[in-house]
């Protein structure tokens, strides 16, 4: 409850004003586990309030623009759900200078990259045009602090698992969480590559 405040005070009431309620028990642990620090696994069904508690992550680990690199990429399903994420950050931070930019695949990727080196606070992205962003030099994460991936278990292929590998290995220290209905094969296989030492959070409904 006291995180919610903090974070709704900050964004001068922009959460409760949109219907946000404080969060559940789900998401006041994963909201514990953020401000601790540490690698995290979320497992739990659709409704469960795993997108919002992303959301919360995001606002309690980039309050404020800074200039320079990224500090947040969060990684979603497909573009629809990019620029559904995208709208709601920047609708709630709008209070703000943050700079939130989307990096799909609907989008010029130069023009992404132009946007993005003009000190994008948050990057919300599917994971193709984020590793292909990240290989070409349009996306510095030297001084990243939050990567999330939600539902993996829907856009994990072979092709791209080797990717996101390579990605991993060349990221900074920072705190990473997976947000997932389900641990399937695919998943298995990119967890201990992107994951140090998670705390395992799992919900029924």
């Amino acid at each position: 409850m006291k995180n919610f405040e903090k974070i709704n005070a900050h964004f001068e009431n922009t959460l409760t004003e949109n219907g946000i309620q404080p969060p559940n028990e789900l998401q006041s642990s994963i909201l514990k586990r953020i401000r601790q620090g540490g690698d995290l696994l979320v497992i739990a069904p659709k409704g469960s309030g795993k997108t919002y508690a992303a959301i919360m992550a995001i606002l309690l680990k980039c309050p404020d623009s800074q200039e320079g690199s990224p500090r947040v990429v969060y990684i979603g399903s497909d573009n629809n759900e990019v620029l559904e994420m995208t709208k709601t950050l920047r609708h709630l931070t709008r209070r703000k200078e943050l700079m939130i930019e989307p990096a799909n695949d609907k989008g010029k990727m130069v023009e992404q990259r132009v946007f993005i080196f003009q000190g994008a606070d948050i990057v919300i992205g599917n994971p193709k045009r984020i590793y292909d962003l990240y290989i070409q030099n349009g996306l510095n994460m030297n001084k990243l602090n939050l990567l999330i991936m939600d539902n993996p278990e829907i856009f994990l292929k072979d092709s791209l698992i080797g990717e996101l590998n390579r990605l991993s290995e060349s990221l900074p220290n920072c705190q990473r969480i997976f947000l997932t209905e389900e641990v399937n094969s695919r998943t298995e296989r990119i967890i201990p590559q992107f994951l140090n030492h998670p705390l395992i959070l799992e919900a029924t409904e």
